[in-house]
């Protein structure tokens, strides 16, 4: 009897845990927020936490100062950038304690969005510096110069310059980069003026980032369309973004979640693109997405403008 009372205990917990959609964390305030394994690393006020998948603080990286940030769980690597206009390189342990912090990359100017990936043997970084006006809010107005660079490193320890993919008066932000049958992708989204139309371009690279291809425009600029970032699936690549599309004007707080899908070849494939159906699908600032046990879970900055609240959504695969 005791056994049976036990097992219906540990059933009722699953089914409760089981069926909760994440979090939502009021006013939390952060400023960027990546997946790492199971656990979500953020910044907040430039402090460096991780949470797990009920909003939970489970680490705190005291010291680190972080605005930007990208994750390669793999090998244990979180490369984050701040407005010391520093780009760190911070490795964890199993664990997810800290081995080591260091400065990989200094510049003049402020660098942001910083990635990481690996091609064969080789660590490729790459950070977006800005020279001039930062995040110019007017379309009459004078972009800076924005410049995604890109670095690469064996060791972890010396980082030299391997190439600039792309150098604009737009803003070249919310980067992405993956390396996948020796042919080495970055996305990026590419704005007309701050929190106006964007695009989400693509550029290649067959010899690991030495030379690129031409632009490849992947998403038009029907809105201010935040890229998140790409996933791979059986038969193609799933693009998610967010965007005012339904709502012009309105930025991040009138803004929803998307997909696009692309064929094996990177081709569009229309009829595949879809709205995200998952609870609080408005006032998005889409971080990232990641595919989990059967679930795709949303995380993002809700009313980001305003309430600036985080939330994490779990919506399950049809």
């Amino acid at each position: 009897m005791a056994l049976l009372v036990l097992l219906f205990a540990v059933g009722i917990f699953f089914a409760l845990f089981h069926e909760k959609d994440a979090f939502y964390l009021e006013k939390y305030a952060n400023a960027d927020a990546k997946f790492y394994n199971e656990y979500i690393i953020t910044s907040v006020d430039e402090g460096v936490y991780m949470l797990d998948f009920e909003g939970k603080v489970v680490r705190s990286y005291e010291g680190l100062k972080a605005s930007w940030m990208y994750t390669y769980p793999e090998d244990g690597l979180v490369v984050y950038s701040n407005h010391d206009n520093e780009t760190h390189l911070l490795t964890l342990d199993e664990e997810m304690n800290m081995v080591s912090d260091q400065v990989i990359l200094t510049t003049e100017l402020l660098a942001i969005d910083p990635t990481i990936c690996k091609a064969g043997d080789t660590y490729l970084v790459t950070h977006t510096t800005i020279d001039g006006t930062i995040n110019n809010p007017d379309p009459n107005g004078d972009n800076g110069v924005y410049t995604l660079q890109l670095y690469a490193s064996k060791d972890l320890e010396s980082f030299e310059h391997r190439s600039t993919i792309v150098s604009e008066k737009h803003d070249i932000e919310d980067i992405d980069m993956m390396y996948v049958n020796n042919t080495l992708y970055c996305i990026y989204e590419k704005e007309n003026y701050d929190k106006g139309p964007s695009k989400i371009c693509m550029k290649l690279s067959e010899d690991e980032g030495i030379s690129w291809s031409e632009e490849v425009v992947l998403i038009e600029n029907g809105g201010d369309n935040e890229f998140s970032c790409v996933l791979k699936e059986y038969d193609g690549y799933r693009l998610f973004y967010s965007s005012d599309q339904e709502n012009p004007g309105q930025s991040y707080n009138g803004a929803s979640a998307y997909s696009a899908f692309f064929d094996a070849d990177f081709r569009p494939v229309p009829e595949h693109d879809r709205k995200e159906a998952m609870k609080d699908n408005s006032g998005i600032r889409l971080y990232e997405v990641k595919e989990y046990e059967g679930y795709l879970y949303f995380m993002f900055a809700h009313n980001y403008m305003t309430d600036k609240d985080f939330v994490l959504r779990k919506v399950e695969i049809d």
